[in-house]
């Protein structure tokens, strides 16, 4: 079965793998500051290049950063909102000419930086479960001609 699933125009999380999500997202927004500061990390040791895209103080990109994945997460189950957020996000990231390799990295820093912070609470059908999420995330912030 896979993460999500069609309902009528847009498709959502399945219900087993969007409660595993979930439930770790609480261990994880508990510890928002380590994550979104992992995340970053590793974004930019993979592409050191990607920091000029950001302002020298990195506190309020790492609070957006925790903030809207918590709203995406919230609004997994809700497919027109889900979908709405992630056109705005798309939108954001276009005007930054965000390529598809960058997407890329970010899934791969993400993915990281969630082991990084949830380490023995990460089961594998847990990351494979937020690995998915983030995917299909990213399928609707990616350009599509790219």
């Amino acid at each position: 079965m896979g993460l999500w699933k069609q309902v009528g125009a847009y498709r959502h999380m399945e219900d087993a793998q969007a409660k595993l999500v979930e439930q770790s997202y609480v261990c994880v927004f508990a510890r928002k500051a380590e994550l979104a500061t992992k995340f970053y990390d590793h974004l930019f040791q993979q592409n050191p290049d990607l920091r000029a895209l950001f302002q020298e103080d990195m506190y309020v990109q790492r609070e957006m950063f925790v903030s809207i994945l918590a709203m995406i997460l919230k609004f997994a189950s809700r497919p027109q909102t889900f979908h709405e957020l992630a056109s705005r996000l798309a939108r954001q990231h276009e005007n930054l000419g965000v390529t598809h390799a960058q997407y890329a990295m970010a899934v791969d820093a993400l993915m990281a930086a969630l082991q990084d912070v949830l380490q023995n609470e990460m089961a594998p059908e847990t990351a494979q479960a937020w690995k998915k999420a983030i995917q299909e995330l990213v399928s609707h912030m990616a350009p599509q001609n790219a």
